[in-house]
């Protein structure tokens, strides 16, 4: 059996010892390798390929949330499971909103964990009842100032793209998997990511979350 091939990223060595000890001890997971903060984990991430990283957020060097830009500009689809100390609405946010696909807080349970890990794997998208809590008052406060609009908010440049390019580019605000985004507009995810290359390449962006960023300047004021 193919096993799930991790790397922890954590600047505290009782916590990296302890999680590898845990995942270690899984059938179905082994601890690829280890760093201690963000630059030394895109460098072993360009080395070793894992299958998902846990990634905590204060580090020297790089902190986390850097770490996660940086990954998402290489890796669109690599699993990231925040694990961090830090209960705090602007952490939580930011890790969110830059691509991470869960957020653990350290001291979880340890079948919580092992589960979290296998939900984020498996493109379940995870966040404890503290956390969402937080979350869900932060975006009540927030709501009209980070929307996810409609096609009538947008008023794209004649002739620049086509119906089906606006559709994905709609979609692709909503941070969906490309896999959904792909099954909505009956297309394979090979397909639609060819269509996003061409698409960044209009809009002078590599990636993404730049990608959101940019369309925002074609809402209607």
């Amino acid at each position: 059996m193919d096993k799930m091939n991790i790397l922890i990223v954590d600047d505290e060595k009782s916590v990296l010892s302890g999680l590898e000890f845990m995942i270690n001890a899984e059938p179905d997971m082994r601890v690829l390798d280890i760093a201690t903060n963000g630059k030394r984990a895109l460098d072993k991430i360009s080395l070793h390929r894992p299958d998902l990283v846990i990634l905590d957020i204060q580090m020297p060097v790089m902190n986390g949330i850097d770490c996660i830009i940086r990954i998402r500009e290489m890796d669109e689809q690599l699993p990231i499971l925040i694990l961090t100390t830090f209960n705090e609405t602007d952490y939580i946010v930011r890790g969110l909103a830059n691509g991470a696909n869960g957020y653990v807080i350290k001291g979880l349970d340890f079948a919580l964990l092992i589960q979290s890990i296998r939900d984020v794997y498996n493109n379940r998208f995870v966040l404890p009842s503290q956390v969402a809590i937080k979350l869900s008052q932060y975006l009540l406060q927030k709501r009209n100032t980070f929307p996810v609009r409609s096609e009538q908010d947008f008023r794209f440049p004649p002739g620049v793209f086509s119906k089906k390019e606006q559709q994905m580019l709609m979609l692709l605000q909503t941070r969906q998997p490309l896999k959904d985004i792909a099954d909505s507009l009956l297309l394979s995810e090979g397909t639609l990511r060819n269509y996003l290359s061409k698409l960044y390449v209009k809009l002078n962006v590599s990636n993404r979350n730049e990608a959101i960023r940019e369309i925002q300047t074609y809402v209607i004021r």
